[in-house]
């Protein structure tokens, strides 16, 4: 079978690696550079998407699997089902829970699912007088897509004006506002949980753990996340309550005919009071993935093909239960200003050295046999192992190994007592 994987990050590596391994693929093409994918698979280059779609017609592409949230949003699925091209991903009208997380909020209070206190505000003037609702800490939401860095958790006046400076003023995340959700702050501790859905039924992921903040010890800025690691001790009645959670999610994706093939993401904060919604992706999490497909013992190919035909049998897919963690080795002065082609010098050599990691690439460019970055996130170091202190321990060995001048990686991974 042939399968086109659109996206070339850390995430899409890990989806192009367990195709790669699935003994239903013959052959895999890519819309990306990325040099650890094109290991793997054949580039395809297109003028748009109407383009692609045609070109994946040609080549007689089997399945499309998308990998970033941008394409969703824009419709990617719709222009291939029109084609007639099977594809796994959410349409536009499904990808809503993720672009608007005004629409997200609303459809988590409709389907009275584990919520928290929130108000929308459409304007600037409308924000400062909602806001005032909320005892401090607050937590402020750009209504749209912002790449995991449209969220603000304010302590003061002072966090509360420059958020709002962002969103409304400065028009941060571009020149349309989408507005603001103004949500209550939440104490617990933040979790990932991911399902491949069919159109009809959810199958749990394993839940992992994705760290958002900058710096270590959750401070900083948020990230699209500086690493991820599974699994993540529960209580009995954590593990009750997210079963519960994952049927009444996908009652609510019937009830409003959201139906697609591809992954629903649910982003939760596990509370003393229950797990309540933060977030919704319709998408594969980024570097929440990278581990977690590690995990995966049943042929990745074989799951894609039956939640598409709306078929999927949750009991059939396996999980493998030893430790698996992801660790993002960025450019410093990320999420903000940073050097761009500096060269990762060792990286071949650390990448035979390190065989029984699984090194997936990112930000990465390669020119000239020398591999240089071009983004924030440079590398997923990630890997699965019995011992969870010597998969840490394995892992960080490669980052401190790796000779790259403006490296910078969090030194708390898989470091709590949650795993």
């Amino acid at each position: 079978m042939k399968v086109l994987v659109i996206g070339g990050g850390g995430r899409e590596s890990a989806i192009t690696y367990k195709l790669h391994l699935s003994k239903n693929v013959s052959e895999i093409y890519t819309d990306s550079e990325n040099p650890y994918i094109r290991r793997k698979a054949e580039k395809i280059d297109y003028e748009d998407l109407d383009d692609l779609v045609m070109k994946a017609h040609e080549i007689g592409v089997d399945i499309t699997v998308v990998g970033p949230e941008n394409p969703l949003a824009e419709g990617i699925v719709d222009k291939f089902r029109e084609k007639k091209l099977r594809i796994f991903g959410a349409d536009k009208n499904s990808a809503k829970l993720e672009s608007s997380k005004i629409f997200a909020r609303e459809f988590i209070a409709r389907n009275e699912l584990p919520n928290h206190k929130f108000e929308i505000a459409d304007t600037l003037e409308q924000a400062r007088k909602k806001i005032e609702k909320f005892e401090l800490p607050v937590v402020i939401k750009y209504g749209g897509l912002a790449f995991g860095k449209g969220v603000y958790v304010c302590f003061d006046r002072k966090d509360i004006e420059k958020a709002f400076k962002d969103i409304f003023e400065t028009k941060k995340f571009g020149e349309s506002t989408e507005g603001v959700v103004i949500e209550e702050y939440l104490e617990g501790f933040e979790v990932s949980l991911m399902h491949f859905y069919d159109g009809n039924v959810l199958a749990q992921m394993p839940l992992s753990h994705d760290y958002k903040k900058a710096l270590d010890g959750d401070k900083g800025p948020n990230t699209g996340g500086m690493g991820a690691f599974s699994p993540v001790r529960l209580s009995n009645s954590d593990i009750e309550d997210l079963k519960s959670l994952s049927k009444k999610l996908g009652k609510a994706l019937n009830r409003e005919t959201l139906n697609y093939a591809g992954v629903l993401y649910a982003g939760l904060m596990l509370t003393k009071s229950g797990p309540k919604i933060l977030e919704f992706n319709v998408r594969f999490g980024d570097p929440e993935t990278e581990c977690i497909l590690l995990k995966l013992k049943t042929d990745f190919y074989e799951i894609l093909e039956n939640c598409i035909r709306g078929r999927m049998d949750p009991t059939s897919i396996v999980w493998d239960d030893r430790p698996s963690m992801c660790l993002v080795i960025a450019s410093k002065g990320y999420p903000k200003k940073y050097e761009k082609g500096i060269e990762l010098e060792n990286l071949r050599e650390l990448e035979e050295k390190y065989s029984d990691l699984n090194i997936f690439y990112s930000g990465i460019m390669e020119t000239d046999s020398t591999f240089v970055n071009t983004g924030g996130r440079v590398l997923a170091v990630s890997g699965i192992r019995e011992n969870k202190e010597e998969l840490i321990q394995r892992i960080y060995s490669f980052a401190e190994e790796l000779k790259f001048r403006i490296k910078y990686y969090r030194k708390d991974i898989g470091k709590t007592e949650k795993f």
